[in-house]
C-alpha cells in the first residue's frame, strides 16, 4: 500500500491456477484487506527577539510530516492574546491562514512523508502593555490521519512566551 493511500479497505483480486480450482471451475479469488495510515506530524516554533510594547513579534512555525504516510487535512491553530496584542498577519508556504479574533487557523492540507511547511505570523504588542506581561502563543496541529507521536504536535514550549519590556524615551530640556 502506498504511503499516500487513505485509511480504508482495499480489495485485491488475483487469478489462481491449481488442479482443485480447475476441477471446480474457480480460477480467481479476492481478499479484502484493511489497513490504517499513520503519520508523525511535528511542530517547532521560533520567534523574533522583539519584546518591546508597540512593536511586532514574528513567530515562525515549522510543521513537518515525519511519515511514514501522508498526513491528511493538516491545520495549524493558535489563539492570539488579544488583551495585550493584535494580529497583523499569518502567511503559510502551502494553503492559507484565516483570523477570527482571537483564533488563527492555517489550513495546510495534505502533507506527504518528509514534507515541511512554514507559517510566519506577526502580532503587535499593544503600546499600553505593562512591562513584565508574558505574551504566549501555543500552536497545535490537527489532522485526520492518526498521529503516532501526538506529544510533538503541540508547542509545550511555553518558552514561546515572551516578557514585554517598555522603553521610555525621556528628553531632558533646560530652558
Amino acid at each position: 500500500v502506498d504511503s499516500d493511500t487513505t485509511a480504508s479497505s482495499q480489495t485485491f483480486s488475483t487469478s489462481i491456477a491449481s488442479a482443485s480450482n480447475v476441477l471446480s471451475g474457480t480460477t480467481s479469488a479476492s481478499k479484502t484487506v484493511y489497513f490504517k495510515t499513520e503519520a508523525d506530524v511535528a511542530i517547532s516554533v521560533s520567534k523574533s527577539t522583539t519584546t518591546v510594547a508597540g512593536e511586532n513579534i514574528v513567530y515562525t512555525f515549522t510543521v513537518t510530516n515525519n511519515g511514514p504516510s501522508y498526513s491528511r487535512s493538516v491545520h495549524l491553530l493558535y489563539a492570539v492574546p488579544t488583551s495585550y496584542t493584535t494580529h497583523v498577519s499569518s502567511v503559510t508556504t502551502k494553503g492559507s491562514c484565516s483570523y477570527s479574533s482571537p483564533n488563527v487557523d492555517c489550513t495546510i492540507g495534505d502533507m506527504s512523508d518528509g514534507e515541511v511547511q512554514t507559517i510566519t505570523s506577526t502580532i503587535t504588542i499593544l503600546t499600553g502593555t505593562a512591562s513584565g506581561q508574558a505574551v504566549q502563543v501555543l500552536p497545535y496541529i490537527t489532522s485526520t490521519t492518526t498521529d503516532t507521536v501526538p506529544g510533538n504536535s503541540a508547542s509545550s514550549q511555553t518558552s514561546d512566551s515572551t516578557t514585554v519590556s517598555r522603553i521610555c524615551d525621556l528628553a531632558n530640556h533646560h530652558v
